[in-house]
């Protein structure tokens, strides 16, 4: 049965390879394990290569009464600075950036990624430090 909706397009797909752990890939895209579990249906651990995830996309968060600046942090992997103004009030939206993403084509040379964007080779490579550049790959263009 697939959950996933082809409207809802607060997901990215992610392609299980060897040796992945939900731990790993949740790290990867700063998400818990219990909500990359939730959105994939998943009651275990268990993944298998090959197989498809849907990463949701960080999106706004209302805040509950007992959400504090550190436990979203926490939660959602926030830079301080995201938040760091923050006082948290039940019922208040908070507005999470997502990464601004390019996803190399073919015959596309990483001199043309720097030229699109007006990076520096040094910004493109912090940015993405454990990526191969590859056909296919989602690559942060900005944070």
């Amino acid at each position: 049965m697939n959950y996933y909706n082809p409207n809802y397009n607060a997901y990215d797909q992610y392609v299980v390879k060897q040796n992945d752990s939900l731990y790993m890939i949740a790290k990867k895209y700063g998400i818990s394990v219990e909500d990359l579990k939730n959105t994939n249906h998943l009651v275990s651990n268990m993944i298998y290569p090959n197989q498809i995830l849907f990463i949701p996309k960080k999106t706004d968060y209302v805040t509950k009464a007992n959400d504090s600046v550190d436990s979203l942090i926490n939660k959602y992997k926030l830079n301080l600075k995201d938040i760091s103004n923050l006082k948290i009030v039940p019922n208040q939206t908070i507005p999470f950036r997502t990464d601004k993403v390019h996803i190399v084509r073919p015959g596309e040379t990483t001199e043309d990624i720097l030229a699109k964007y007006q990076l520096s080779p040094l910004d493109l490579l912090k940015l993405n430090e454990d990526k191969l550049f590859i056909i296919g790959e989602k690559i942060i263009i900005e944070k």
